[in-house]
């Protein structure tokens, strides 16, 4: 059973009530296993005292991709969101504004912790900066 379930109450018969699980964003769009990676990244934040959330486009199109290129919020076309192995993991009462405009923010090294703890890569520790992002190591050898 995993963390989520047992935190949330499924999976117990005869279980009458428990809170509803919080609104992680679009973690079906991650492919499984680093899906249960981000999961327990996401939780163990919110055992921390944020609000972490899945950004909205985990898995992107090679359309969307070019797209936040061009906006240069992405320096590169050939990304992990392009096959459900990345996610950027904001708090949602900042996502990337007020004090999250920093690389200093608690939040994001927080997150890069609980990254390491779950093996996976995370974006200010790889590139010195995308601070909300993380990633499947070995993401482009993976199927």
């Amino acid at each position: 059973m995993r963390d989520y379930d047992q935190k949330f109450g499924f999976g117990f018969e005869g279980a009458i009530a428990y809170d509803a699980p919080p609104d992680y964003g679009p973690l079906g769009d991650l492919k499984p296993t680093f899906r249960a990676k981000v999961e327990n990244i996401l939780i163990e934040l919110e055992q921390q005292g944020w609000e972490p959330r899945v950004h909205e486009d985990a898995l992107r199109t090679p359309a969307q991709q070019a797209a936040k290129q061009a906006a240069g919020v992405s320096k590169t076309l050939n990304s992990a969101h392009l096959k459900g192995y990345g996610a950027d993991i904001i708090d949602r009462r900042w996502a990337w504004g007020g004090p999250a405009r920093s690389n200093d923010f608690r939040f994001w090294h927080e997150l890069g912790a609980a990254a390491g703890r779950q093996q996976v890569d995370w974006g200010l520790a790889m590139w010195g900066w995308d601070p909300a992002h993380v990633e499947m190591p070995g993401w482009g050898t993976l199927p």
